[in-house]
């Protein structure tokens, strides 16, 4: 039995290639490849975005921020007479993670999914006309019918869908599992929260705003390869650059189901290319339903201002005299 060596000296000089795979952990140089990415596709790449929860909850206690790592995003503006236009944005919320050479990416399938199920799920429309306020029902048509905003969607409902997904390693470490977890529910909550709040802030305007939100999770690892496990087929294997993962979310006032693309660094210009096509769609969408838009939007608009004033109204009289 070989005796272990000596400590390192903690006071010592770091050497460079400390230096080096300290930085290359950080996953830092990930981030500013993935900037470069989506700089070279046009898409206003913003990194290190903090958003901060709601908390349903204790919604008086103040919830920690959350930072997003990328967002990056595709727009249309759709002129509407001199001074008024119907804005279009679709918004990709990106965390980037390292992923050790020792270590795989495995997502399981459960059974194939229709993709009429996937348009749906991402259709959601935060801002104004919205489908993500209770109470206010007026797009759902407009989102999901037949000729929907969900038919934009098709171009991303093309990767493998997963219900569960693990890291496979020589160990059984889990941290690092706990950590991918940890980054797709704070993806998650992100979407809802930026639709929620956009929604607000724009239909409390003094007079109706048309901007249209549509957000897709992403999950960008830097790994040569992603695996797909088809249990129901002895285990068969294949492998990818992109998956979906389909899960059940807490998001504190509400359980719900989301999607969250995983790709690899090298798949990225491949998933780029299909949000591209799903913002072809969206734009194609806003200018053959420009007027349904302005309708829809315009009815919110009154509802939401109505319901402010009813609730002043209320607290109002309920104030002790």
């Amino acid at each position: 039995m070989s005796k272990p060596g000596p400590r390192p000296d903690p006071n010592a000089e770091i050497e460079q290639t400390d230096i080096e795979s300290a930085v290359t952990r950080s996953g830092y140089p990930l981030e500013i490849r993935l900037l470069e990415a989506f700089e070279r596709a046009n898409m206003s790449p913003q990194i290190g975005t903090l958003f901060r929860p709601p908390d349903a909850t204790h919604p008086r206690d103040p919830v920690p921020a959350r930072e997003i790592d990328i967002v990056a995003h595709l727009s249309h503006r759709q002129p509407l007479g001199e001074h008024d236009a119907i804005y279009a944005n679709l918004n990709l919320i990106v965390a980037a993670k390292n992923l050790a050479p020792a270590a795989a990416m495995v997502g399981f399938k459960w059974r194939d999914v229709p993709k009429r199920e996937l348009e749906l799920l991402r259709s959601q429309i935060g801002g104004s006309p919205t489908t993500v306020l209770d109470g206010y029902p007026e797009a759902n048509a407009l989102a999901c019918a037949e000729g929907g905003f969900c038919d934009a969607f098709e171009p991303l409902a093309r990767a493998p869908v997963c219900v569960q997904w693990a890291i496979a390693r020589r160990d059984d470490a889990i941290e690092q599992e706990r950590r991918y977890w940890r980054d797709l529910d704070v993806l998650i909550r992100a979407e809802r929260a930026n639709a929620v709040g956009d929604t607000h802030v724009y239909l409390r305007q003094r007079s109706p705003v048309k901007l249209l939100r549509f957000q897709v999770p992403v999950l960008v690892v830097a790994t040569r390869t992603l695996h797909v496990c088809a249990a129901l087929e002895n285990n068969k294997f294949e492998q990818v650059d992109w998956f979906t993962v389909r899960r059940t979310v807490d998001l504190g006032d509400r359980v719900e189901e989301r999607l969250v693309e995983v790709v690899t660094e090298k798949g990225l210009p491949n998933f780029i290319e299909a949000c591209r096509r799903t913002m072809d769609g969206i734009t194609a969408l806003v200018r053959a339903r420009s007027e349904e838009i302005v309708s829809v939007a315009t009815a919110q608009h009154a509802k939401y201002l109505r319901a402010m004033e009813e609730a002043a109204l209320d607290a109002a009289a309920a104030r002790p005299r």
